[in-house]
């Protein structure tokens, strides 16, 4: 008996949070730039990029989130990216360094991005 309502019990919860999941991806040709300028610790950077993002009744919508960075010290070349780009960094035989190489792109939970914008809209599309 135990283990049966430990069984549904874990089932609701499971069920429940994957009901209340929503979702984003980026579109990493779509950023832009709306600020970039030198400070006496670095870089200050504000960009946009477009999201296209699912809430949990499967409901597709397109989002522009802002985010602003600070770079202190040098830029290493993967601080100013959209949320949910992968970057791998790879070596160069050629030029004996490192570099950033493009991966792709991962969903992602609006919840966890640094934009006031996707967490605005995953606040009111009831995304946990």
């Amino acid at each position: 008996m135990k283990n049966l309502l430990l069984s549904l019990l874990l089932l609701s919860f499971s069920a429940a949070s994957f009901a209340q999941s929503c979702v984003c991806k980026t579109n990493e040709t779509t950023k832009s730039y709306q600020e970039r300028s030198n400070t006496w610790y670095g870089m200050k950077v504000r960009f946009s990029c477009q999201y296209h993002c699912q809430n949990a009744r499967g409901e597709s919508e397109r989002i522009e989130g802002f985010h602003n960075k600070r770079i202190v010290g040098t830029e290493k070349g993967n601080e100013i990216v959209c949320d949910g780009t992968i970057y791998k960094e790879v070596y160069s035989s050629a030029t004996n360094w490192f570099y950033w190489k493009y991966e792709g792109n991962k969903p992602f939970n609006p919840q966890q991005s640094d934009s006031l914008n996707l967490k605005q809209w995953a606040d009111a599309n009831g995304c946990r």
